[in-house]
């Protein structure tokens, strides 16, 4: 599983690793004209957005995912008002939607630079990714005993959701703070310290607890 995933020092580099779509694999192919290559998006891709389908939105928020992390398609996704719609999708009924609105909106905020960011700010953002945030929190110890033990695999993917979902919305929520001051203020008021907080314990992965560290330092 490859994620964009990146060293502090390296954050505001162009990454060359594309994000790919989290459980997917399993699912029918996109038709051509419904999915977003590294040429150019598609204008189906907006439809998807608002599709009944779950797999449709999942895979169309990890698609934009994949081309914010080419300049040249950053203008028209902003001109189309993609940052609302992944915006909407922190707050989709689809647990994996979520998870994957929340790593297309990271992409974005370490590709687009700090006024598009702030644009985010501005829009809301903080509201339903704080509540993604509490939401992934609270499952994060079943997740972590999930995959260290044998389970069926629907527990598998949830628990693998999960983690990725912390992983996209702490690194979102780093980089929000990190780059607009009133953001920092948002946070503050949010309730989201002591749930951090307690991402540190000795127990979590390592990685999860450094991230979460790092989301404390950027606040302070």
């Amino acid at each position: 599983r490859v994620r964009t995933t990146m060293p502090k020092g390296e954050r505001k580099k162009k990454s060359s690793v594309r994000y790919k779509p989290a459980h997917v694999a399993h699912q029918a192919p996109v038709e051509d004209d419904g999915d977003i290559t590294e040429d150019t998006p598609s204008l189906n891709i907006y439809e998807q957005m608002q599709s009944a389908n779950p797999s449709d939105r999942e895979f169309a928020c990890a698609g934009i995912a994949n081309a914010f992390l080419q300049a040249k398609h950053i203008p028209e996704l902003l001109s189309k008002g993609v940052p609302l719609m992944l915006i909407s999708a922190l707050a989709d009924p689809e647990k994996a939607v979520r998870v994957e609105a929340a790593g297309a909106l990271r992409n974005l905020t370490l590709c687009a630079g700090a006024e598009v960011t702030k644009q985010l700010v501005d829009s809301n953002v903080f509201t339903p990714l704080t509540a993604l945030i509490f939401a992934l929190v609270s499952e994060v110890q079943g997740a972590v005993a999930a995959l260290s033990g044998q389970v069926v695999l629907e527990a598998r993917v949830q628990a693998e959701q999960t983690m990725a979902g912390l992983d996209h919305a702490l690194h979102l929520l780093w980089e929000l703070c990190e780059s607009v001051e009133i953001a920092i203020t948002l946070f503050n008021t949010s309730g989201l310290l002591a749930a951090i907080f307690d991402l540190l314990r000795p127990e979590l992965p390592a990685d999860l607890s450094a991230l979460a560290g790092q989301c404390l330092l950027s606040v302070t």
